[in-house]
Order: structure tokens, then C-alpha cells, then sequence
């Protein structure tokens, strides 16, 4: 209590705002409770006394930690470091990062309303100034690029921009690689691209989580006539939160071929709010395992097998949805202590950026002059603007336009663009979508040919050499079936497809990331006219 009270009297409401000693040592929990109906008080609140956000502050033990926040009604603090206001109740939490890099945080559920998350070093005091805007949050996904540095304690504020309830659960990101080992299912580290990590005999983590011969780890393998899943049970383990954006199928690896001698196996389930402690009460089917045939350091699910593995080592795979979660345990048998790669190569996009918008059609015509450009939404989130791009070798675009987004809405939205200065044979496009926070991403290319280019044609091949993709565009007069076909220069044939295109020029991609360096010849015929074009390809 403050210099002149009574040793029965502790700082009062009448004061709260005033009394710099009240606040220095805490003994404003009247002010906490009485801010709302006496203005006073919130002065002494703001300069960071006991009450208030600064009273509760929760630790967040490590990187993949789920905490939740549920916040209703009024707050005190308006830092505005987002551009908003913040009326709402706040919550501070503090995280110490072990590693110096950049920090995100990903949010993995939302309702309620935009709520602000901000951040600043703890040494600045706990008080409404000095906050940076890591983003102002309404969906789930990952947020903010924060540079912190090992072993300096740092604040996380979030303040709702409504009074009315909000729910968030949040986790925080580390930079990529380092060890994330021995944790548990409920910490696992969140996976939003490929990664680097170091095992090592590490244990079980916290909890021995999983049965042996059992509904959540079984001795019959779920997804092929490979051997069961962790029949040693959970060993030197590592949890993956495997994050799945866009539907596609699920493919990966874990290490990479003649690199050790290893035995890696691993489980993996769908993944909910639930799923942790199903799996801990073996209540949860797998939906894909392996216990490894081969201690070969390589493992995953691949199909067909990726060159250099074993069958007995990898898995079909897997048809994920869209906004969809699987986590994986990651069992170090051999007690190895070294660094892999988790590499993703399927269709499905991994990521923990949510896209800004939800594009459904991107079309465009040649219109005996000018091209006309289409494009439909059926939801945006935060949709600043978008950027016309053009390119008329399909690799190399220039800004030509901008039109401007609908921001937030659930509902349909049309927009058209006209491109006058057509001045080439075939006319590529995309569009770069711009959020509020800076944020972007390019939509799929399309090409416009003008309308006296009307034969059987392919009209681009790229990129060329290539380790990863490759792209045609194919020019068709009319619908037709398209056969394309890719050998090596054996003739041994790597992939044989054929589909019906329709009129127009048409984008097909071919995976060649599984490809042997080296010359190739790709065939495409129209099956109808019997027409054929060559092109050979050069695969690093």
C-alpha cells in the first residue's frame, strides 16, 4: 500500500487511476473489478499493474503447444498496431524461443470475430504501448514472420475487435529444422512444407501414448499387405500435425535413399480436436503405417515407389481433402541420431496459409481484337486487389492491370478485365491476388490464343530442362482425346496419359521429380486427325 494509508485500508477505487505505487506492486485487483463502471480505474490497468491482461499472463511451454483463448466483453487497451480498433476483453501470453529465426503463429481454429495479434519483447513491461501487428485474425492459418531471439522472453497480445465471445486455438511455429523430438501428440510440430529435423534416442516425450496390437496401432497393416505399424510401440518418437490446404493425393518421404541403414517407422491418423486423446485411449484407427521391410534411412507413402526405395517401405497414397489434418508418429527404431528431410511430393498442397480467396473460374477469349478476362470467387477473406499479369512465353509476367477485391464475403463475386494491347500469336495470363496484410498468391496460368491459330498444336513446353515439373499447352481446334506419352531414350516408357481437352489451348502438367537425370521424348497426339508433335525434354 502507498505511502500515507492505513495498513487496513488497501489502494481504493477512488484512487486507482491516480496511485503510481498501487499499480507498481500490484494491489489494484479492486481497479480490475471495478474499471468498468469507474473510468479511474483503467489508468492504472493501462500502466501495467496486477489487474487487468497483465495479471493472467500465460506461459506457452514450446513450438507446437496448443493453447486456447475464449474472450467476451469489454477490454481496456486500444494499441492499435493493426489499423483497427479493440474493444474487446485481452489476453496476453509469453513465449521464450531455445532458437534464434523467424517465428509464425499458426492458428488452427477461429470463430467469433477478427481478433488482433500483436507482439513485443517482455522487457518493454506489460503495459498498451509498443505492440507490433503480427495480423489481425478471422480464419485459420499461419500468420506473421517475427524474428526473435533465443532466450529473450517475448509478450503475445490478442485483442478482439468485438465485445462478443471469441475462440481461438493457437500454437506458435518455429523456424524450420532443429530438433523436435520426444514430444507428444498434443505438441506436435505443425508441418506446413518440407523440413528438416534431428532425431536422436530420445524416448516417449512426456507420455507413452500409444498400445501395441491394438485399434490405434494394429498388427495388420491398414493401407497394404505390408507389415504392421509401431510394433515396438512408440520409440525415440517425433509427432508431425501435417497440415493439407488443397485436395490431392498425399505422398511423402522421410530420409532420402543410400543415405544410412535405418529403420524408420511410422503411424499416422486423421487428425481433430479429439484425436490426440483417442489415440492415448485407443479408440483411433490409423489410416496408414509401416514397419519397415528394409533398413534402408528411406520411408513414406509413394505411389508408384520413389526411385530408390523399397516396397516394403512405403505406402500407397492417400486421397486428402481440403483443409484436412493427419498426424503422424515418427519412430526412430534404429536409435540413430542424425538429420532428415521430410519431403512432400504429391498433389496435395501442404501449407498453413489459408488461400485469401476461394477463385472458382479463370477463363479468358480472344474477342477479334482484345481479350476479354473473366474470373468468379465464391468467398474472399481480407481481398485487397487483384494483379493482371502477362506473359507471351508463359514464364516471364508483367503487372498490365489491377482490379480491386470485395474484401470480406461469404458470397459470390464476378469480376472482368479487358486486355487491348494484344499483340502476339498466344497470350498468357494469371492473376496475383493481394490481401490487406500484404499477403498474395498467383492463380493457375491460362493462354489465349487468337482465333487464326485453329490447328492441332503444342503451342508451349516449359520449363525445359526441368527437376520437378513440366508444362505443356496444347492448342485444339475443336474437343478432342489427347495421348501423351513420355519414354527415355531405351524406349522404356514413363508415363502414359490420355484424356479429352477441350477447344482452346489446354494446360497439362507432368510430374518429373521421380524422373532419372537425362534425355526424354515426349509424345502428343490427337487421336482423332492422328496428328503428333515431339519435344524432347531434358531432366536434371
Amino acid at each position: 500500500m502507498g505511502p500515507g494509508f492505513p495498513s487496513d485500508i488497501p489502494c481504493q477505487t477512488a484512487i486507482c487511476g491516480a496511485d503510481p505505487w498501487c499499480c507498481s506492486n500490484q494491489w489494484d485487483g479492486i481497479c480490475a473489478g471495478a474499471a468498468a463502471t469507474n473510468p479511474s480505474c483503467t489508468g492504472c490497468l493501462a500502466s501495467g499493474g496486477g489487474g487487468g491482461p497483465c495479471g493472467s499472463i500465460l506461459n506457452i511451454g514450446g513450438c507446437g503447444q496448443s493453447i486456447g483463448a475464449s474472450m467476451s466483453g469489454p477490454g481496456i487497451w486500444n494499441p492499435f498496431a493493426c489499423g483497427f480498433n479493440t474493444p474487446g476483453v485481452e489476453s496476453i501470453f509469453s513465449f521464450t524461443p531455445t532458437a534464434s529465426g523467424t517465428y509464425s503463429i499458426n492458428v488452427s481454429s477461429a470463430t467469433g470475430g477478427f481478433v488482433d495479434f500483436m507482439w513485443k519483447p517482455a522487457s518493454g513491461g506489460c503495459n498498451d504501448a509498443g505492440w507490433n501487428c503480427i495480423d489481425d485474425v478471422f480464419v485459420p492459418g499461419s500468420y506473421g514472420a517475427m524474428n526473435w531471439v533465443a532466450g529473450t522472453t517475448y509478450y503475445i497480445l490478442l485483442d478482439p475487435e468485438v465485445t462478443t465471445a471469441v475462440d481461438f486455438t493457437f500454437n506458435i511455429q518455429c523456424p524450420a529444422g532443429g530438433p523436435v523430438v520426444a514430444g507428444d501428440c498434443d505438441n506436435a510440430h505443425s508441418i506446413c512444407t518440407d523440413v528438416d529435423f534431428e532425431i536422436d534416442p530420445s524416448g516417449f516425450g512426456g507420455i507413452d501414448e500409444l498400445c501395441t496390437n491394438c485399434t490405434s496401432n494394429p498388427s495388420t497393416n491398414p493401407s497394404s499387405a505390408n507389415s504392421g505399424c509401431l510394433l515396438s510401440g512408440e520409440l525415440n518418437s517425433t509427432w508431425f500435425l501435417v497440415n493439407v490446404l488443397t485436395a490431392g493425393t498425399l505422398e511423402f518421404s522421410f530420409g532420402a535413399p543410400g543415405v544410412n541403414s535405418n529403420y524408420y517407422d511410422w503411424i499416422m491418423w486423421e487428425y481433430d480436436a479429439s484425436a490426440c486423446t483417442d489415440i492415448q485411449n485407443n479408440s483411433l484407427a490409423p489410416v496408414s503405417c509401416n514397419w519397415n521391410a528394409s533398413g534402408q534411412g528411406f520411408t513414406g507413402i509413394g505411389s508408384p515407389v520413389p526411385t530408390g526405395g523399397v516396397a516394403g517401405n512405403f505406402e500407397p497414397e492417400i486421397m486428402a481433402g481440403a483443409n484436412t489434418q493427419y498426424v503422424i508418429l515418427f519412430s526412430n527404431w534404429s536409435s540413430a541420431q542424425t538429420s532428415l528431410p521430410l519431403n512432400f511430393f504429391g498433389t496435395a498442397d501442404i501449407s498453413c496459409t489459408p488461400l485469401p480467396i476461394e477463385l472458382t473460374s479463370f477463363f479468358g477469349a480472344d474477342m477479334q481484337g482484345y481479350n476479354e478476362l473473366v474470373w468468379t470467387t465464391s468467398s474472399e477473406f481480407n481481398s485487397s486487389h487483384f494483379d493482371v499479369e502477362r506473359s507471351y512465353d508463359g514464364e516471364h509476367f508483367i503487372k498490365i492491370g489491377t482490379v480491386e477485391g470485395a474484401g470480406t464475403t461469404l458470397e459470390v463475386s464476378n469480376y472482368r478485365f479487358i486486355d487491348y494491347n494484344v499483340g502476339e500469336e498466344y497470350t498468357y495470363y494469371r492473376l496475383k491476388q493481394h490481401d490487406f496484410d500484404g499477403q498474395y498468391k498467383s492463380s493457375n496460368v491460362i493462354v489465349i490464343a487468337q482465333e487464326q491459330n485453329n490447328q492441332f498444336k503444342v503451342v508451349n513446353a516449359f520449363p525445359n530442362p526441368t527437376s520437378s515439373v513440366f508444362n505443356l499447352h496444347v492448342l485444339l481446334p475443336e474437343s478432342d482425346v489427347v495421348k501423351i506419352v513420355v519414354t527415355d531414350m531405351n524406349g522404356r516408357q514413363m508415363v502414359s496419359m490420355d484424356s479429352k481437352f477441350e477447344k482452346g489451348v489446354n494446360a497439362i502438367e507432368i510430374p518429373v521429380v521421380d524422373f532419372e537425370a537425362g534425355l526424354y521424348m515426349v509424345t502428343v497426339v490427337n487421336e482423332r486427325t492422328n496428328e503428333t508433335e515431339v519435344i524432347k525434354l531434358t531432366v536434371r
